[in-house]
């Protein structure tokens, strides 16, 4: 029997695609609301073993057609500086929160099968387009079972967590940047793509439905994540009247928000606009500032080759930061790769926004990403990150090979 590769293509990278962002996080709050929290890797553990399979079949159909291009080599030089640091950390039995062994498979499996296997596999119309149909379906399912299960905290806290409800809830990180990434991706995927109205109005309710966990996650990243990434559309599509009528639309948003806020009862402005306060207070809010500045100094100390993958002064916590946890780990050796991984991530966004601006959205997902890793993200496990600066790689490639 022959097999039907683009067929099996589409569904393999549906299912990637969907347990990789915001199914994921669908799946979480199903287990944590099913009493499951304590046993939460038996759920986690499954979903990333079926997201690896999914990328191994995904090579072995397209083993004919991959190509290791420039992007990818550069990636493979810091995925070895990389495993050299872990190994050293080992031999030094230098003290983490997770044991080399762990952080060794979380970088193969969140970060290297992903980016290697997008980055390699030739990407066609129909693969773009099962990505946004996979991340319109994901959003709706997770910002439903959102509205379900903590609708009834609407108004009574300013921000979701397990300390302010005393229960298991689903991080409020996670609520915020699914919610972001879905707000961003879906506007700017329907201002440069016509579609059906059917089409249209799915998007307007997955929107309207991201709102409740925007609000309840309150975090002052995603607000950040959500509003650069339609600055940089504003800038590189240059014409003067788009422009201003973008900013126009910028400024009511925001406005809209302040007020939705308020109704929501969230306290994310109140975090985003009181964070100098928070600093001189050394509320624990601040907490990272003090872990990125000691990951700083490790880096002045250890410029060339890193220190370790440990903060000082913070055990049990990584640097929240994946440019600053490079320079701490790798010092200047692995900082020179990941620069020119983002640096080229950047310049091919930009390039898509320009002459593709129907893949615009692709360009969202990883500047919402980027933000999200500079923010809270860490290295080794950073697989919305790793995944989209592959697909932007992939994604330019095909637009220019088209």
């Amino acid at each position: 029997m022959k097999i039907r590769v683009p067929y099996f293509n589409s569904l393999l990278l549906f299912q990637i695609v969907f347990l990789t962002f915001l199914g994921y996080y669908a799946i979480l709050l199903l287990a944590i609301n099913f009493g499951l929290s304590d046993f939460s890797r038996y759920v986690t553990v499954p979903v990333r073993l079926i997201i690896i399979f999914s990328f191994l079949f995904l090579l072995i159909l397209n083993f004919k057609s991959f190509k290791i291009g420039y992007y990818t080599k550069i990636f493979l030089i810091l995925s070895f500086i990389f495993f050299v640091r872990v190994a050293v950390d080992n031999y030094n039995d230098s003290i983490y929160y997770l044991s080399s062994v762990e952080v060794f498979f979380y970088f193969l499996f969140f970060s290297f099968i992903p980016f290697v296997s997008i980055s390699t596999i030739p990407f066609s119309e129909r693969l773009i387009n099962i990505i946004i149909k996979s991340i319109i379906t994901s959003g709706i399912l997770f910002s439903i079972l959102s509205l379900i299960f903590y609708s009834n905290f609407i108004g009574e806290v300013g921000r979701l967590s397990s300390k302010t409800v005393g229960e298991d809830v689903v991080s409020p990180l996670s609520l915020s940047y699914s919610s972001t990434l879905i707000i961003g991706v879906v506007i700017i995927y329907f201002i440069y793509n016509k579609r059906s109205i059917l089409e249209y109005i799915v998007g307007f309710a997955a929107i309207l439905l991201s709102i409740v966990p925007f609000f309840l996650g309150a975090s002052r990243g995603s607000l950040i994540a959500l509003f650069i990434p339609f600055l940089v559309v504003l800038l590189v599509k240059v014409n003067i009247k788009r422009f201003f009528l973008g900013l126009i639309f910028i400024f009511f948003s925001f406005y809209a928000l302040i007020y939705l806020s308020e109704y929501f009862g969230s306290n994310i402005f109140d975090r985003f606009f009181n964070l100098s306060n928070d600093i001189e207070q050394g509320n624990n809010s601040t907490m990272r500032l003090g872990m990125w500045e000691n990951s700083f100094h490790q880096f002045i100390n250890n410029p060339f080759f890193g220190d370790k993958l440990g903060v000082n002064g913070f055990s049990g916590y990584y640097p929240h930061n994946i440019i600053l946890e490079v320079l701490q780990s790798l010092g200047v050796i692995g900082f020179v790769p990941i620069f020119i991984l983002i640096y080229s991530g950047i310049s091919n966004s930009l390039s898509l926004i320009k002459f593709s601006p129907q893949y615009s959205w692709v360009t969202f997902i990883f500047f919402q990403s980027t933000i999200k890793g500079l923010f809270s993200g860490t290295f080794y496990n950073s697989s919305w990150f790793w995944f989209s600066l592959a697909l932007v790689f992939a994604v330019n490639r095909y637009t220019k090979n088209f």
